[in-house]
Formats: C-alpha cells, sequence, structure tokens
C-alpha cells in the first residue's frame, strides 16, 4: 500500500472519472490483477437539534403537543460538528409563523469550551412575515468529540391570540418551525450546507439511529370559557305574556357571559312556556355560544312566571 500526494490535484483533478498507473521492475516480474484506491471524502455535517423545552411553563411535556392562545412555548437547540471538516460562515436562521410571536428577551445561549464565538443570537423582527432568530455564529470547528454538545440556544414563543390565526377551513392552526435552517460552508470541500432542524434519533423499531426529520408540531386550541352563567329569571304574569320582559332576558342571553379567543354568536332554545300565563308558566332555556373556531359551550337556566 502506498500513499499518493495529490496536494493541489496535481495527479487526480475533481471530477477525474479515470487514471492510469504506469510501472516496472529491474529484476522481477510482477503480475498487477488489482487496484483499490481510497479517497479521503470531505462533507460538511453539523447535527442540529430541536426539541419542546415547556409550555407554558410546564416541562413534563410528550407528544401530541398542544398549547392554548397566549401561552409560551419553549424551544431548545443544540448543534455539533460531527463531520470531517471545519466549517466557515455558519448561521442559524429560525422564522416564526404568525400562529406564534416572538417572546422579548427570552434568548438564552451557550458555547462550550473549547469552541467560542464573538456574535450572539438576536431576533429579527423584518425577517419574514413574524421575524426570525438569527445566529451568524462564524466558525464551527470540527467537535472533539461527537457526543459532546458545543453549542445551544433557547428561546420561547407566544401562542397567538389572533383569532384570524386560530381558524383556517382547511386544517387545525399549529405552530411549526418548518423554515428553520444551519448554513455554512466547508473548510477543505468548499461545499455549502444548508440542513433543516432534526428532532433526534429513531430508538426503536426497524431504523434505530436515523434522523426524526418530521418537524414539531404543537396543535392550537383555541380557549372558551362561560366567565359568568346565565341566571334563572322570575316575573309576575301582567297577562299579555310578559314580552317584553322575556325579550329582554333571551337577548341578553341571560346576561350569561364568555371569555375566549374569537367573537362568540348566542343561540338558544327557547319554544315557549309550559303555561303562558297561567297559574305558573316555565321554560328552561340554553344559552349556547358557538365561535369561530368551533367551540361551544352552554348555559342553562329557567325563565318562570308567578
Amino acid at each position: 500500500m502506498f500513499y499518493l500526494n495529490n496536494t493541489n490535484n496535481k495527479i487526480i483533478g475533481n471530477s477525474d472519472t479515470s487514471t492510469s498507473l504506469r510501472y516496472g521492475t529491474l529484476a522481477d516480474s510482477y503480475i498487477i490483477y488489482n487496484i483499490v484506491m481510497a479517497i479521503d471524502a470531505f462533507v460538511p455535517s453539523v447535527d442540529a437539534e430541536m426539541a419542546i423545552a415547556s409550555i407554558n411553563g410546564n416541562t413534563n411535556v410528550s407528544e401530541p403537543y398542544s398549547i392554548n392562545p397566549g401561552e409560551l412555548l419553549e424551544y431548545n437547540t443544540t448543534i455539533t460538528n460531527n463531520g470531517n471538516e471545519d466549517l466557515t460562515n455558519f448561521n442559524i436562521t429560525i422564522p416564526f409563523t404568525e400562529t406564534g410571536d416572538f417572546s422579548p428577551g427570552s434568548i438564552q445561549y451557550q458555547v462550550t469550551a473549547p469552541l467560542t464565538t464573538t456574535t450572539v443570537p438576536y431576533y429579527d423582527p423584518n425577517y419574514s412575515p413574524n421575524g426570525a432568530i438569527i445566529w451568524d455564529f462564524g466558525n464551527l470547528p470540527i467537535a472533539t468529540n461527537p457526543a459532546n454538545i458545543q453549542a445551544s440556544l433557547s428561546f420561547k414563543i407566544k401562542a397567538s391570540t389572533d383569532c384570524e390565526n386560530l381558524i383556517s377551513p382547511s386544517c387545525t392552526p399549529n405552530i411549526t418551525l418548518t423554515d428553520a435552517l444551519i448554513s455554512g460552508n466547508g473548510t477543505v470541500s468548499g461545499d455549502p450546507l444548508k440542513n433543516g432542524f432534526i428532532q433526534g434519533y429513531q430508538t426503536s423499531e426497524n431504523c434505530i439511529g436515523s434522523p426524526i426529520t418530521e418537524p414539531i408540531v404543537v396543535t392550537l386550541i383555541p380557549s372558551l370559557t362561560i366567565d359568568t352563567n346565565a341566571f334563572d329569571f322570575t316575573v309576575q304574569c301582567d297577562g299579555t305574556g310578559n314580552t317584553t320582559d322575556l325579550n329582554n332576558w333571551l337577548n341578553s342571553n341571560g346576561d350569561a357571559d364568555i371569555e375566549g379567543n374569537c367573537d362568540v354568536t348566542w343561540t338558544n332554545n327557547y319554544t315557549g312556556l309550559s303555561d303562558e300565563c297561567g297559574e305558573t308558566g316555565s321554560a328552561t332555556v340554553t344559552f349556547t355560544a358557538t365561535d369561530a373556531a368551533g367551540n361551544m359551550k352552554s348555559a342553562t337556566n329557567t325563565k318562570s312566571y308567578t
């Protein structure tokens, strides 16, 4: 076995598909029946993982993830150069969708020695429709131990409370960071690197060790709750059906009050009294609030005549 010094491609050039070998001897006879060649290949590779750290302060979370409007969603990302060449111009860009807004002051980052950088991650509100976190990291050398994390970045997103972002005729609203990317250039190969984040690696079934490339999906669930229940209403029969009192009570939805992220439409199931204005007359009425996201809440109370 012998080593070919191919510095500056002086023997074999890039993209060559063939070469020739000349050999000779002064005394012995040789027959070469096989030639095997190995080439050092430099390919930029970075392990970039993203995970959910907490939802509204709760760190004990698992899939399927869900969040209510206004709650905070915390992400954690880690970076390790597990390839065989250093990188220059390494960059992290994490754009946000309209279903989640960056939480100011939430960026935290760490660089593990001996790696250093003079740059810091920041939020750019003018990048993409809803801004992005950008970290112009600079040089990213090969990790001394591929199992060690070289850099980490965490941040928080506030789930949108805008009803227009919570309703869709074709899909369930969610928060996903599908456009989050890492990029850079190999110092030896000169090849560009441009990859998305992964969730981690398969630990079971037939694909153990394979990267999980699907983005993290957090379902956004609009909230709708009854703040004040409807009240029972009793009036003395006036002989004409107490129409004004009845309509006022129905139009006020029994004075029930709803809290939610979207405007609601009220309906009721009133059809009439059990005995109009006889000795007793009553009706049990259910008031139902339905928001633009399809959520429904009901309050049931009784209207009585005496």
